[in-house]
């Protein structure tokens, strides 16, 4: 992520692995929830000093979480 007076920017130049498909990483308002394609959901490694994300959604002990501050939670109807 890039900052400056036209506001923020993605840097894809030094992206390093898969497009991780933010749900909008390119506008205001930003959102860097994963979307449902994503390869960053089940791609981490879970932390035991990490039980929840920055929203409060719990992580999954044993599980594989979620790469990103942002736990995937899919839209159920």
């Amino acid at each position: 992520m890039m900052a400056d007076s036209s506001g923020c920017t993605l840097d894809a130049t030094n992206q390093i692995g898969a497009d991780p498909m933010f749900v909008n990483a390119g506008i205001p308002p930003y959102d860097f929830h994963l979307q449902a394609s994503s390869a960053a959901i089940g791609a981490g490694v879970f932390e035991p000093g990490v039980i929840a994300d920055i929203e409060g959604t719990a992580r999954v002990p044993g599980s594989a979480a979620d790469i990103g501050a942002y736990a995937f939670v899919p839209n159920t109807p």
